[in-house]
């Protein structure tokens, strides 16, 4: 029959259907329930009024429509302080989401989502601008999200502002805003370092020591065995270290010229034009380039090149810093400890030049070991080179009569005492003595002395006394010394 209205009188006795089942039972508290059996379901509402069904408990007042499975609440419908609220009712029930007849959805009791289908598919999305986004679980442990075939995964963050994107061919691109780190790791359990892998080995790692290569103090660059490192500017390799530790500037030859030379770890230079290496010191320090084959004292320069700044001299550092050849500012070279020439044998004494020297010297005419004679000297000069000492002199106005004390006449005032014997013959003079017997042709210097004879033609050294004259002479000696 068609139910119109219902009066307080009908209120607990239920209205029947025309098979004469209670179709509808509305209780003292105005609760209403329904039953009976419908083929279209328990309620039906059918016509134009909106809203068709409205369920209200007035203002202030949590409205719920209550869903039982049997007897027990499973699900709950809710307006509660103007939200609205889908509710999964019990400690273990699941809100599980159907389309097509099938289940696509299920958020569990511990608030969990979880996307069933027939693949290994965990959620899809997808838009009007998107083929879709997939989250997947192919294996155990390992969760994969990924877009479709022409999108590309991008994270903003700071209102819609993109932050990292990941492109189709898989290429990372990070923005951030100006003067920001695009990347930071920070790890405040551990050391943070960063590694490449190829097939799943590790290649390079870069990281704090005692995570990468070992050791403490330190942050490394740390490359396998077998693999090198490269660095470019402007398009370029500018470096390269090789699985050797080989290092080429300019280059990539270096390990080359070091499997030829055994000794180059170091290659500096492009193989054309102008190439070097600069030392930057100081206006008054030093710049050098040292040799050591230890770590304490001496041994940390055992040989060198240095430059000194403060007085401009170049020094080639031998023995544990000590200069052997020095290049002045003035351009002469220093070789303190000689110039050895032709043995090929390691500072040989007799074939070591060891000394050069030029100056002047003072000749004195005298009776030996009594008073002078008068002269006046000119172009006194002697040139020491090694062992052998060459003087030269002009003598002139001699007054030999002056001499009035003392032995044998002799020149006195050689510049260094002889080793041995060397005599010298006269070229040029004038004056002489009483007859040609006893003219000064030349004399001698005599081993441990530093001074010279000089003998007549019939190899008597002239003595002190008489009257005899010799005006000039030129002297050109040379004789040996220790």
């Amino acid at each position: 029959m068609a139910l119109q209205k219902i009066s307080r009188s009908l209120l607990n006795t239920g209205v029947a259907d025309s098979s004469d089942a209670t179709a509808i039972t509305i209780d003292s508290s105005e609760n209403v329930t329904f039953a009976g059996t419908l083929t279209s379901g328990a309620v039906v509402v059918t016509g134009d009024a909106n809203p068709a069904l409205e369920v209200s408990r007035g203002s202030a007042n949590t409205t719920n429509v209550n869903l039982k499975y049997n007897t027990t609440l499973t699900g709950q419908l809710s307006a509660a302080n103007a939200k609205f609220q889908i509710s999964a009712v019990g400690s273990s029930t699941p809100m599980e989401f159907y389309t097509n007849g099938a289940r696509r959805l299920i958020i569990d009791s511990a608030g969990f989502f979880d996307y069933e289908s027939t693949g290994n598919d965990i959620a899809r999305f997808s838009g009007p601008n998107s083929g879709g986004l997939t989250i997947r679980n192919d294996t155990a442990n390992q969760v994969i999200i990924h877009t479709a075939t022409s999108d590309a995964l991008v994270f903003g963050t700071g209102g819609n502002n993109d932050r990292m994107t990941i492109d189709t061919s898989g290429t990372v691109k990070m923005f951030t805003a100006s003067g920001v780190a695009s990347l930071i790791l920070d790890n405040d359990n551990d050391t943070p370092y960063l590694r490449f892998d190829e097939s799943s080995a590790s290649k390079f790692t870069i990281g704090e020591s005692s995570i990468v290569g070992g050791g403490d103090g330190y942050y490394d660059f740390y490359a396998v065995a077998g693999v090198g490192q490269r660095f470019f500017t402007a398009a370029g390799e500018r470096l390269r270290i090789d699985s050797a530790g080989i290092v080429g500037i300019g280059n990539t030859v270096a390990g080359t010229i070091h499997g030829v030379s055994t000794v180059s770890n170091l290659v500096v230079g492009t193989g054309s034009g102008n190439n070097g290496i600069g030392v930057y010191s100081g206006a008054s320090n030093l710049g050098a380039i040292t040799f050591a084959d230890g770590t304490s004292g001496n041994t940390t320069y055992r040989g060198g090149v240095t430059y000194n700044h403060n007085t401009d001299h170049l020094e080639l550092n031998v023995n544990g810093g000590s200069a052997h050849v020095i290049v002045h500012s003035s351009g002469v070279t220093s070789i303190p400890y000689g110039v050895e020439l032709g043995s090929g044998v390691d500072a040989t004494a007799a074939n070591t030049l060891d000394d050069y020297e030029e100056g002047t010297w003072t000749p004195v005419i005298q009776g030996l070991g009594g008073n002078n004679a008068t002269f006046t000297a000119a172009n006194a000069l002697y040139t020491k080179v090694g062992r052998l000492v060459h003087v030269t002199a002009y003598i002139h106005t001699i007054n030999l009569a002056a001499i009035t004390s003392g032995n044998y006449i002799v020149l006195t005032g050689l510049p260094f005492a002889a080793t041995g014997y060397g005599d010298f013959t006269m070229g040029y003079k004038t004056g002489g003595w009483a007859d040609s017997s006893t003219a000064i042709v030349g004399g001698y210097v005599q081993s441990g002395q530093s001074y010279i004879y000089f003998v007549s033609p019939n190899g008597v050294e002239p003595s002190q006394g008489g009257n005899y004259a010799m005006t000039k002479m030129m002297l050109n000696v040379t004789y040996v010394t220790p």
